[in-house]
């Protein structure tokens, strides 16, 4: 069974989700009534290949930043929130 969810609801309700999930629901994230993403339980073959998938790697220590401060453009930014906003 195939269960749709907006942000807000999943993000209201995320331990319940969790728990369906788990259970082998699947479920669908939707933004402004639109699927964008679907979850589905981790199954035990998936956490061995995931886990050999050097993605991201993490040593236990806090991480270090760069020597700069990230920017971005006004202009950039201003579109991106305008986009987002639509």
């Amino acid at each position: 069974m195939t269960t749709r969810v907006s942000v807000r609801d999943l993000k209201t309700h995320l331990s319940n989700y969790v728990r369906r999930i788990r259970a082998g629901e699947e479920v669908v994230l939707t933004c402004r009534r639109r699927p964008v993403v679907r979850m589905l339980p981790v199954s035990e073959s998936d956490t061995g290949r995931l886990a050999a998938v050097p993605l991201v790697r993490w040593n236990g220590e806090k991480p270090r930043g760069g020597s700069r401060r990230p920017s971005i453009d006004p202009a950039v930014a201003t579109k991106m929130v305008l986009e987002d906003r639509r």
